[in-house]
């Protein structure tokens, strides 16, 4: 490769080395787990809105009026199993028999 080549693909190889360490960064966050999670549980048919207002919170609002937040510690990264569903005809937690 000769220098003019070189300048030529410089921008693009530096864009995808960005784009590498961040996507690095996000999985090793538990970024991508905790949306993944939050995702589902917009699918919910309980849940009418979720929202992220910091990194250590989620808001759930339900749909019969309710609402209810999700705390986590400041750095965490593993978000597996929790985020959940606690809306329901009344509000009460609905508990699932997978595990």
């Amino acid at each position: 490769m000769n220098k003019n080549n070189l300048k030529q693909w410089a921008p693009f190889i530096i864009a995808v080395a960005i784009g590498l360490v961040v996507a690095i960064y996000y999985v090793m966050s538990g970024r991508s787990n905790l949306e993944l999670n939050v995702r589902e549980l917009e699918k919910a048919s309980t849940v009418e809105n979720v929202s992220i207002p910091d990194d250590t919170k989620v808001v759930v609002k339900c749909k019969n009026g309710e609402s209810y937040e999700i705390i986590f510690k400041k750095n965490q990264t593993d978000y597996q199993g929790l985020v959940y569903d606690k809306c329901g005809e009344e509000g009460a937690l609905e508990t699932s028999t997978q595990q």
